[in-house]
């Protein structure tokens, strides 16, 4: 048996992803999808690059909203851990 999650109409998603900042620009993160088909990569290229999507977010979680699916990504346990880092003056 298989739990299918749902929000309204759309399909919940919740895939495997690591979060990365850019070495030049620490202000820029990056969603790293783990394990994902072919064909679902495909589909969220296809419809990003139409500008077709919506992302949205809410007490640390990102929603990315593609087609009849929404892609959820917990961030709040990564955003502490950098915001905090922000907050650290190191003075040697």
């Amino acid at each position: 048996m298989k739990v299918e999650l749902r929000v309204g109409d759309k399909k919940l998603i919740e895939p495997d992803f690591k979060v990365f900042t850019h070495v030049s620009d620490d202000d820029l993160i990056l969603i790293g999808l783990k394990d994902m088909p072919i064909e679902n990569e495909e589909k969220i290229d296809e419809y990003i690059n139409r500008g077709d999507y919506k992302i949205e977010m809410s007490n640390g979680v990102v929603g990315l909203t593609i087609d009849n699916c929404i892609y959820s990504f917990e961030l709040s346990y990564f955003l502490r851990g950098f915001l905090q880092s922000r907050k650290n003056n190191i003075f040697s």
